[in-house]
Formats: structure tokens, C-alpha cells, sequence
């Protein structure tokens, strides 16, 4: 369960970010920031603490963070990369869900096949890896992320 928390927070987390690229003329400081914010949300207590995955209010605390950074960089997205950050974010959002309905509870979770398999479909969605790759390679020339 760790496993999928730390793959579909890491596809979003990144590094602090530098202005753009001389080929482009947008600024992305403002993106690049949120996108820092959340990779500060992504690794608070959980990341820190492998204890957390047993401490219902701190998963939840964690997870409620993550998605709402994870939704204000989605709202502060460039136009080039929306659509690719709205598809990342809304597993994170549907994942979200799956971990409130069952409070937050990690290792009575991972006991059931059937949320095991619910959360693999989520983090596996159509066309996220490749949305991924692309958001990785727009941060990469766009914010300094290496």
C-alpha cells in the first residue's frame, strides 16, 4: 500500500524549480512552486516516518495535503500540459477516495484483494504513464527538475 501512495505522489512531486528555458517565454516560477509545495506535502510524515502507514490520522492528514496541492497545481497548470496533469491528479483524487472509504486504514487494506486490485487499476489508469513522461519532461526543461 506504501508502494502505490509513494508512485502516484512521486509521479506528481518535484524538485524546486528554476525560470524557463530560453525556447520558451513563459514565466513557470508560480507552477514551478506548486509543484514544489507538493512534493513538500507528498513527503510530510509519511515519506519521513515509515511508521505512518499504521497511524490512520496521519495518513489521512498526509493524503488531504498531498490532494489539495496536488489539485492547486492542477488549476495553475500551463494550457501545454493540463490536460496531462488533470489525468495524473484525478488518480490521485480516485485513490483519495478508496483511502477515506476505508479510513485511512493501510495494513487492514492491504489484507483485501479487492481494494489491492481497485487502487492497481487506479494507479495503472490509460494513458497516465505517458502523461507522466510528458509532465516530467515539461518540468525537466521548464523548472530545472534533473
Amino acid at each position: 500500500m506504501k508502494r502505490v501512495f509513494v508512485l502516484a505522489v512521486s509521479a506528481l512531486a518535484f524538485t524546486a524549480c528554476s525560470s524557463a528555458s530560453s525556447s520558451e517565454s513563459a514565466d513557470y516560477t508560480a507552477f514551478c512552486a506548486k509543484a514544489a509545495e507538493l512534493e513538500v506535502a507528498s513527503q510530510d510524515t509519511h515519506l519521513q516516518d515509515p511508521g505512518a502507514i499504521s497511524d490512520t490520522k496521519a495518513m489521512a492528514d498526509t493524503w488531504t495535503t498531498a490532494v489539495a496541492r496536488a489539485v492547486e497545481l492542477r488549476d495553475a497548470s500551463p494550457d501545454s500540459i493540463k490536460e496531462d496533469v488533470t489525468l495524473m491528479v484525478s488518480t490521485l483524487i480516485d485513490m483519495d477516495k478508496v483511502f477515506q472509504k476505508h479510513g485511512y486504514d493501510l495494513l487492514e487494506m492491504a489484507k483485501s484483494e479487492k481494494i489491492r486490485n481497485e487502487l492497481d487499476a487506479i494507479s495503472t489508469r490509460k494513458g497516465v504513464p505517458q502523461a507522466s513522461e510528458r509532465f516530467n519532461s515539461f518540468m525537466t526543461k521548464n523548472c530545472g527538475q534533473q
